[in-house]
């Protein structure tokens, strides 16, 4: 059985790019809306990504000296 959210994300035939794009998107903000589960993997996530990127940065920064 197919889930709505699932059914959302699924562009019909003849849909440009562009509304299909937003379609998507806006569909991809209200999943992350209702599942608070895929919301806070979503932000650790982001966290993690920030974390290695500095972590990065500041290791190539120490390494020119």
């Amino acid at each position: 059985m197919e889930t709505s959210w699932l059914r959302e994300l699924r562009s019909p035939a003849g849909e440009g790019q562009f509304r299909g794009a937003n379609r998507q998107l806006t569909a991809g903000f209200r999943l992350l809306r209702r599942d608070h589960t895929i919301l806070i993997l979503t932000l650790i996530g982001a966290l993690a990504l920030t974390a290695i990127s500095i972590g990065i940065f500041y290791l190539d920064g120490r390494a020119a000296r």
